[in-house]
């Protein structure tokens, strides 16, 4: 299993670095030219192309990813990946391994980016400055309410590949009919549409058992506050793991399925 996490791991490294590097590179040179050539529209508009690139970067990757896992188990590299001595439960662990190795590498190259843009166009200040005044911000949060939003953030992106590893394995199968190279995507839009919904009426329903109100009529404004205790903070956390679960279940048991038929 360590071997085919490496091997997978290596292959979408490839297949992604660029997108995680020719952003930022763009970006830091239409800054560059900007400050020589200020009233160019065509410079203002690569500038703008960039950044986008760099805001929208992290998902073209994480498609790349996804594109790669579906045609390596399931499409013009699946016999290769078939014929190994690893079984189903080995094979959905590598992928679901290989995807949070992903998720974390495209994370952290795209806080760099942005940190480093930051210290190239701050003037007078260095990147431990810059990183001082964001620790010194983060702090004033609290350590328990950002290391719940950290585990948040994790979870989120953990039930988001699990949707995409049920889209790619649901969808090489004829569950839903004849196989098509289009039922990936339509499974992943329907289960993020659908179980975003549920997900978000779920915890909006919880949540509200935990927050009041209180109203000040003055002549003038309306005061309201609300309070939401960490055990409320919590529920995302919980409700992403449980249906996360449930996803990476019914992955194992599709592929597992289409071994023993193949």
């Amino acid at each position: 299993m360590g071997k085919l996490i490496g091997q997978i791991f290596k292959e979408d490294f490839k297949s992604v670095i660029l997108w995680l590097l020719l952003p930022f590179v763009s970006a830091l040179i239409f800054m560059q030219l900007l400050d020589v050539f200020s009233d160019s529209p065509i410079l203002g508009l690569g500038m703008v192309a960039s950044f986008t690139l760099l805001t929208i970067g992290p998902l073209i990757t994480l498609g790349i990813a996804a594109k790669n896992d579906n045609e390596r188990f399931y499409n013009k590299n699946a016999a290769f990946y078939s014929a190994l001595p690893l079984s189903s439960s080995s094979i959905t662990g590598a992928r679901l391994i290989n995807f949070i190795l992903m998720g974390l590498l495209i994370a952290v190259s795209t806080l760099l980016n942005y940190l480093l843009l930051i210290c190239i166009n701050s003037e007078g200040k260095n990147l431990g400055e810059i990183l001082n005044s964001i620790a010194n911000q983060l702090s004033k949060i609290g350590s328990s309410k950002l290391l719940i939003a950290l585990l948040a953030l994790f979870t989120i992106g953990l039930y988001l590949v699990n949707i995409i590893m049920l889209a790619n394995t649901a969808g090489s199968t004829k569950l839903f009919g004849k196989k098509s190279k289009w039922a990936p995507i339509i499974i992943f839009l329907v289960l993020f549409f659908a179980l975003g919904m549920l997900s978000s009426k779920i915890q909006a329903s919880a949540l509200g058992e935990y927050m009041y109100s209180s109203y000040n009529y003055g002549p003038t404004h309306v005061e309201v506050s609300k309070e939401v205790p960490s055990a409320a903070m919590a529920l995302p956390i919980i409700i992403n793991v449980v249906i996360s679960a449930i996803l990476y279940g019914l992955t194992y048991y599709f592929h597992d399925k289409k071994l023993s038929v193949n």
